[in-house]
């Protein structure tokens, strides 16, 4: 028999009152509770659960605090709640947990929501952050920070001659070559950007990634080719589709991260945009 609400709850104050001692639970069990439920959820994919148990533990537990706000970052990155994400990113940052892509995710934060400012002025601290840097890994993440969208800033050269560099260290890496010819792109140099992200196709057993792919698409644009611009295009959009959509994604879109998901997104939009590679056919 279903009891009436206020039945219901005056039993369970009732039975509350009777047990108190088998309801209650001390702090430190709330805790080890929402860290193993938090836990839980992240393996599952569940963000919205993780995000709430996050929360918990910023409540209750200031220790705790720093991470929980990095981890809450993410889950509502994963939920697509880009300004709360990146406030929990940053006030991890300040409770002093460095988070190495710090200035990458506030670039990505910062173009989602449409802020062109922002983000120049992220890759302006990033450029005169590698001028004397000889990390190929900072070098790398840099500019592809910068490429992430045109206008990032009003010489990108350096970097321009800093992934050459990094290349001729490296011949034929397709990571590499991938972004020397966004770099490319965005530099101005449109041929260069498309030899250099065939190539990266090429040293991909000759498939690609759907970011060669949507490079490609812009760069073609660029020096005047359209029908190949819509191919790149057309191709990435088809891949971007199934592998961003549960019901058809297959082992690579499991894995895809927030951060690739936001990219290709970014990049596709900008690809179909009025001045883009379709609107040519209208």
């Amino acid at each position: 028999m279903t009891l009436e609400p206020e039945k219901f709850r005056a039993a369970w104050q009732s039975l509350g009152a009777e047990q108190i001692h088998s309801f209650a639970s001390t702090a430190q069990q709330a805790v080890a509770w929402h860290r193993r439920e938090d836990l839980d959820c992240r393996i599952a994919g569940q963000w919205f659960g993780s995000a709430w148990h996050s929360g918990r533990l910023i409540e209750l537990d200031p220790a705790a605090a720093p991470r929980a706000y990095a981890r809450r970052g993410q889950s509502r990155a994963e939920l697509g709640e880009w300004p709360l994400a990146s406030a929990d990113y940053r006030r991890a940052e300040e409770l002093g947990i460095h988070d190495p892509q710090g200035a990458y995710h506030q670039a990505l934060f910062s173009l989602v929501v449409g802020d062109a400012p922002s983000y120049q002025r992220v890759c302006a601290e990033l450029l005169e952050a590698v001028r004397n840097v000889a990390d190929p890994n900072q070098i790398n993440e840099a500019a592809w920070t910068c490429v992430l969208a045109p206008g990032a800033a009003s010489d990108l050269s350096p970097l321009v001659r800093s992934m050459e560099q990094l290349l001729e260290q490296s011949p034929g890496n397709p990571n590499l070559l991938n972004t020397l010819g966004a770099i490319c792109l965005r530099a101005g140099d449109a041929e260069s950007a498309a030899r250099h992200l065939q190539a990266s196709i090429q040293g991909s057993d000759k498939v690609g990634t759907p970011w060669d792919w949507l490079f490609l698409a812009l760069a073609e644009h660029k020096r005047g080719q359209m029908a190949e611009s819509r191919r790149w295009l057309e191709k990435a959009a088809v891949w971007i589709d199934r592998e961003t959509n549960p019901r058809t994604r297959g082992t690579i879109g499991q894995r895809l991260s927030w951060e690739q998901r936001l990219e290709l997104r970014l990049l596709k939009s900008e690809a179909e945009a009025p001045a883009g590679p379709l609107a040519d056919e209208n």
